[in-house]
Parts: structure tokens; sequence; C-alpha cells
């Protein structure tokens, strides 16, 4: 069975959130990918990336997500993101590994607004409020 290895860098990034949406427990590896941004996406608690030869963005690798888990985060992600392999660097031991993330398409950028994205602040404000949402949701889908 083919797995995937997939780099997030917003929501994703906590673990409850990821075991609801992947449909299963991983383990996150702090990663970074240069030459992207990450920017807050407007009246949303999510954010998006592009790419910017300049920056780079802190984030998580999580391995081992098998096609039905892949499945559920691209549904996850929806229509304004689209699902590029990249390298990230693992920073525990400096080397580099392909990973699938999401970036803003082009013609959707115009939901990003001009300043970062602040994990801390998410988990704050929205950590608990965003899960139970997530998990009605995702219940209703199912159900």
């Amino acid at each position: 069975m083919r797995t995937h290895t997939i780099f997030v860098y917003g929501t994703l990034q906590f673990p409850a959130i990821m075991a609801a949406v992947a449909g299963a427990c991983f383990t996150g590896t702090a990663a970074t990918l240069a030459g992207f941004s990450r920017y807050a996406v407007a009246d949303a608690p999510f954010p998006g990336i592009t790419p910017d030869p300049r920056s780079r963005v802190d984030g998580l690798v999580y391995a081992g997500l098998d096609a039905t888990a892949l499945e559920r985060v691209d549904d996850f992600e929806g229509e304004p993101y689209r699902r590029e392999t990249v390298e990230v660097c693992i920073d525990s031991d400096g080397g580099t590994i392909a990973a699938d993330t999401y970036v803003i398409r082009p013609h959707w950028r115009s939901i990003l607004l001009d300043r970062g994205w602040d994990a801390d602040a998410f988990a704050r404000q929205w950590h608990d409020r965003y899960l139970r949402a997530f998990g009605v949701a995702r219940e209703e889908a199912e159900g």
C-alpha cells in the first residue's frame, strides 16, 4: 500500500484537528518549507501559503497517510488550495524530504490578508470551537 507524506502549516498542526480530519492519529515532525510565505485568510481562522523566494514557513510533516486519509485532507483543504509536492527541511536533522502541501491557487490569492497567521492566537480563540464545528460537520457528512 502506497503512503503519503504531507507538510502542514496551519490548523492541521494541531493533533486533534489532524486526527479528526484524517480519520487517524499521526505524529508530526517539525519541518520548514523554504520559498513560501504564510498569510491569514480573510474572514477565516486558517492560513494559506504562496510562493515567496525570500521567506520560509514552519510547520509539521506527517508521514504514512493512506489514500483515504489523504483524500480526507484534500476534501478539508477545499477548492482554494492545490496540493503540490515540495522539498521540506526536517528541523531535527537538517535533511530534506519530499512532501505534499496545500498552496493557495493563484486565482484565490485575493482571500489572503497582508499579515501573517498566528498559531497561538488560533489555539486561544478558535481551536476548541473549530474542532467541535468540524466534528459536527464530519458526523453529519458521514451519517
